[in-house]
């Protein structure tokens, strides 16, 4: 997998940092991150594939089943998951591998849920607009992002 090298490694790092970054302050993440990473991706799969001789992992294709229709529910729902949190999840995945982002996915959501739940208790009685509040999803996979990129290699496999 990409992640498994060093470059590979610290790519996915500067990548998971930098769209939290501009997820928390800007609510948006600008494409070019995407576009840079998953061309790093695909020449580091088709060196392997061409001058390797290595096969396609199954990793990949796992990730690639599991993250190719969370963008298409992004597409679909009228970004009800970002776009840009959809396009997160396809690049990291294609990077780290099928286990590596369920991990992702499971230890992100469940805190952004629990912070949810608290800012929803805290303002109960509250008369607000439902709706009205946006939470950034990335930053809420910045952590478990960082842990499955420097975690020892049986952790989460």
């Amino acid at each position: 997998m990409f992640a498994t090298t060093l470059f590979g490694c610290f790519s996915l790092t500067l990548f998971s940092l930098a769209c939290a970054c501009e997820d928390f302050l800007y609510q948006t993440v600008p494409r070019r991150f995407f576009e840079l990473l998953l061309l790093l991706e695909l020449g580091f799969y088709l060196w392997r594939l061409f001058f390797v001789r290595a096969t396609v992992p199954t990793e990949l294709l796992l990730s690639l089943c599991l993250s190719l229709p969370l963008l298409a529910f992004s597409l679909l729902s009228r970004e009800a998951l970002g776009l840009g949190d959809a396009l997160f999840l396809l690049c990291f995945g294609l990077g780290a591998g099928f286990h590596r982002l369920l991990f992702l996915l499971t230890a992100g959501f469940l805190s952004a849920a629990l912070l949810s739940l608290f800012l929803l208790c805290r303002r109960f009685g509250r008369p607000k607009k439902a709706g009205t509040e946006r939470i950034p999803l990335l930053p809420f996979f910045l952590l478990p992002a960082l842990f499955c990129l420097f975690a020892p290699g049986k952790v989460l496999s």
